[in-house]
């Protein structure tokens, strides 16, 4: 419950930030003369972002392909395990008993 409120306050806390820093009044008049971003500022500062956003869509293996190694050999030794584990429940199972003499007194 603490947790949540917390992270409910904030992110009110950040959303009032945001609208008095993007929205509120500009105080220093040293501020009055900046200008927005031209249309070829946009272009760049989003190109910069978008390129390595898309080529890992396209192209994810130089990211997958050192984790995908790691994680098959850890479901090989999962598999192992399991196998091995059933293995030994065959040889206890009923039969197996009956056979040893152990089935019956």
């Amino acid at each position: 419950m603490v947790a949540t409120s917390g992270v409910v306050l904030a992110a009110a806390y950040m959303l009032w930030m945001f609208r008095r820093v993007m929205f509120g009044p500009v105080d220093n008049p040293e501020n009055r003369k900046l200008i927005d971003l031209d249309l070829r500022e946009k272009v760049g500062a989003r190109g910069d972002a978008s390129i390595p956003i898309v080529w890992i869509g396209v192209y994810p293996d130089p990211l997958l392909a050192p984790r995908s190694s790691r994680a098959s050999s850890a479901l090989l030794q999962r598999r192992a395990a399991r196998d091995a584990a059933l293995r030994s429940r065959r040889r206890r199972g009923p039969l197996a008993l009956a056979l040893a003499g152990g089935g019956r007194p």
